[in-house]
């Protein structure tokens, strides 16, 4: 059921470390970006943390979780008992991973509003993966 959930939820990224992009990287890319008129180029650094934070569900390896997320992250959809932060992120996808070895998270649509960035991922059924654990 939690797996479900976050494959359907929303990703309220509120704070971001804003990074230079690496041409060794390869995240995922928006099928759609709304943001305001005007906020293109302010824009920038909130949609490349915002496809870090997808690269890192995709692969679970923990530099795009810390290029994609400040020290101070504060996760807004934090289900009890997790961890608040960047090393609850961490915990989250390491059992994730071990529920479902080929997690993958997909950009749909993103919304940018100055630092925030809303995340929208299609759907899939992964509750024949889940229940096999």
């Amino acid at each position: 059921m939690q797996a479900k959930r976050f494959v359907r939820s929303l990703f309220l990224i509120a704070v971001f470390a804003a990074t230079g992009s690496s041409a060794e990287e390869s995240l995922p890319t928006p099928r759609s970006i709304i943001l305001s008129a005007g906020q293109e180029q302010a824009a920038q650094p909130v949609i490349l943390a915002a496809r870090r934070y997808a690269a890192f569900w995709n692969t679970g390896e923990q530099r795009y979780a810390e290029a994609a997320l400040a020290q101070n992250f504060v996760d807004r959809t934090l289900p009890s008992g997790r961890r608040q932060g960047v090393k609850g992120v961490l915990e989250a996808s390491k059992n994730f991973r071990a529920a479902i070895p080929d997690l993958r998270a997909e950009i749909e649509e993103l919304l940018v509003v100055n630092d925030l960035a809303v995340v929208g991922t299609p759907s899939r059924d992964i509750s024949a993966a889940a229940s096999k654990t």
